[in-house]
């Protein structure tokens, strides 16, 4: 009886024992959040804009274009709110008598901001050129992001002097939406 007893003690302080196991845990605090982002970057470089004669007498010299330059953008917006590329001339300066215009063409259906078409870039001031940029990023690949096509044309033919090819920068700056 003892031994009953006392096997049966065993069975029970066993049961206890494996019935007292306890589990732990352990937390991790972090604090969480995005600053707002505005990242841009030209990819290609654009071409040689040279007004050439036109193939006929009495014509105006045809205007000359350039599509191998890409803005891509990376941008995080506060709530609603978007952002802009602007373009502006602020090295050297266009031959007299010309215009020079962008037009853009970010991602199909506005996902990376809204095209702007024959916009004239000058010194004077910055000229829009992508608007109502969402948060979005539009890729590094070699057409990635807002294609941009500049054109150089004849704005007042009688201002115009045969010069020598010139040099301009032109400034990108992608701000907030005013």
């Amino acid at each position: 009886m003892r031994k009953l007893l006392l096997a049966t003690l065993m069975v029970a302080v066993l049961a206890f024992g494996v019935a007292a196991v306890t589990t732990d845990n352990a937390t991790s605090v972090f604090t969480v959040g995005n600053d707002e982002i505005a990242v841009l970057d030209v990819y290609g470089t654009a071409g040689n804009l040279l007004l050439v004669a036109p193939a006929s007498g009495g014509d105006t010299p045809p205007a000359v274009s350039d599509n191998t330059t890409y803005l891509q953008y990376t941008v995080v917006v506060i709530s609603a709110a978007t952002k802009k590329i602007t373009a502006q001339i602020t090295t050297g300066s266009l031959p007299a008598g010309t215009l020079l215009k962008i037009t853009t063409i970010p991602d199909v259906g506005g996902l990376e901001g809204t095209a702007v078409s024959a916009t004239s870039v000058t010194t004077v001031s910055a000229a829009n050129v992508v608007t109502l940029i969402p948060s979005c990023a539009t890729g590094t690949g070699v057409t990635d992001g807002a294609q941009v096509t500049w054109e150089l044309s004849v704005n007042a033919i009688a201002s115009m002097a045969s010069t020598t090819a010139a040099s301009i920068t032109i400034t990108y700056i992608l701000t907030d939406t005013a």
